[in-house]
């Protein structure tokens, strides 16, 4: 659904722009590049969800596979990757 507002937002961008009648180029450009960039935003989100719930899982299939080595960066992973993917949510 967010992907489909994204699209609905950026396909009408052209006469959106037209709808302001005659402005400057630079204003045509700030405001295509605006309305774009609000289209583009719920993708974003969701790639981002996305990547901080493949960190949480991967954090705790890391958790039980490194707690058997006795190499610390290996033991600190799970903490890292739970760390970036709450930062992330």
């Amino acid at each position: 659904m967010t992907i489909l507002w994204g699209i609905a937002h950026v396909a009408p961008t052209r006469s959106v722009v037209r709808g302001f009648g005659p402005i400057s180029t630079d204003s045509k450009r700030l405001i295509t590049m605006t309305w774009v960039g609000e289209g583009v935003a719920p993708s974003s989100v969701i790639v981002v969800r996305a990547c901080a719930a493949m960190l949480l899982i991967t954090a705790v299939w890391t958790g039980f596979t490194s707690t058997r080595t006795p190499v610390l960066p290996m033991k600190l992973c799970p903490l890292v990757k739970t760390t970036v993917g709450v930062v992330f949510l």
